[in-house]
């Protein structure tokens, strides 16, 4: 039963591997139990999660000297293997009345979970990326829009009033009006493209924008 088990399976005694199956030699990139047998648990563990290995075991060697029930407590680590590591999630508990020195150790292999996870979190940072530059590109060309359209939308209202004067012929006034109104809802355009940019990016709400003329 313990060798058709795909997972990492391993008997340690005082810090050594004593039995180990199949599945879990796999795991560790070797191509037998001969190659892991005998050896020290803890070289099969970056050294960077190696103390939150040893404070697992020495939990569980507690527990059982007090002759209380372990709680299973499953770690996210990754263990050593030739050319690499393996990402598992491993948990220990005591083996039989010898005071904590005898563990089973059993490993799951989540090197594929683990992959799926970044590139789902490197998808979501392209994305969020993607979200503000577009904000960034609306808002400045935005900004390059507005300056000549209120140009436009202020000189043509000059003209259509006639502030500076008669311009003799009428029809020169109604030209004048329709670029006003023309440059008014291109200036409603922009900003309502502006406040799409904005929502989709949680930024502002979208009563949070610039009053425009009537």
């Amino acid at each position: 039963l313990v060798e058709a088990v795909p997972d990492l399976i391993a008997l340690v005694e005082n810090g050594r591997i004593v039995l180990v199956n199949g599945g879990g030699a796999a795991i560790l990139g070797m191509p037998g139990a001969q190659g892991v047998v005998g050896r020290l648990w803890t070289d099969f563990v970056t050294e960077g999660d190696r103390p939150a290995m040893l404070r697992l075991l020495a939990a569980h060697g507690r527990d059982s000297q007090r002759g209380a029930r372990p709680e299973h407590v499953w770690l996210a680590l990754r263990l050593l293997r030739p050319g690499g590591t393996t990402a598992v999630e491993i948990t220990a508990v005591p083996v039989g009345p010898l005071e904590g020195r005898l563990a089973l150790v059993v490993a799951r292999d989540i090197t594929k979970h683990v992959e799926v996870r970044e590139s789902l979190r490197q998808a979501q940072t392209q994305a969020a990326l993607a979200d503000r530059a577009k904000v960034q590109f609306l808002s400045n060309i935005s900004h390059e829009l507005r300056t000549p359209l209120n140009a436009i939308i202020g000189f043509s209202e000059i003209l259509k009033d006639e502030l500076l004067g008669t311009m003799g012929n009428p029809q020169y006034k109604d030209y004048a009006a329709d670029i006003h109104d023309g440059g008014l809802r291109l200036l409603r355009l922009v900003n309502d493209l502006i406040d799409l940019a904005r929502i989709d990016a949680a930024r502002v709400s979208p009563l949070q924008r610039e009053d425009l003329p009537a």
